[in-house]
């Protein structure tokens, strides 16, 4: 039996495309024939999954008859302002998240100055 991670993090080819192959035992999806009978049941946790992802071990699972995935992201408002829009580029969404941040701040150390408190959700701050 194959030792098959615990924890999946897609650095340094720790994929979960890569470990599924691994644990079905093909090397690329659609190479060749599995080295052995695919199992009644792949369950996969994770805390986050999207299409195109699900993309890249769709031809793994392919050949599974049955297939779980239990979901845990918490995506709030005020998680969902600080991800990654598709038009921003890893630079520029550092600087959106520190300008947000350092909004924050101001608004706090404003609010201190005159004895009053900024009650602005940081999602509301994290959009601009």
């Amino acid at each position: 039996m194959t030792a098959h991670p615990d924890f999946i993090d897609n650095r340094e080819g720790n994929t979960l495309a890569r470990a599924l192959g691994a644990a079905l035992g093909a090397d690329a999806p659609g190479v060749g024939e599995p080295a052995s009978a695919p199992p009644a049941l792949v369950r996969i946790a994770t805390a986050f999954f999207n299409p195109t992802g699900f993309a890249q071990i769709a031809e793994y699972l392919r050949p599974v008859p049955a297939v779980r995935l239990l979901l845990g992201a918490d995506l709030s408002a005020a998680a969902a302002g600080e991800r990654r829009r598709l038009d921003e580029s890893a630079a520029m969404f550092e600087r959106r998240r520190l300008r947000a941040r350092l909004d924050g701040m101001e608004e706090a150390l404003a609010g201190s100055a005159t004895g009053s408190r900024s009650t602005a959700p940081a999602a509301r701050r994290c959009a601009r």
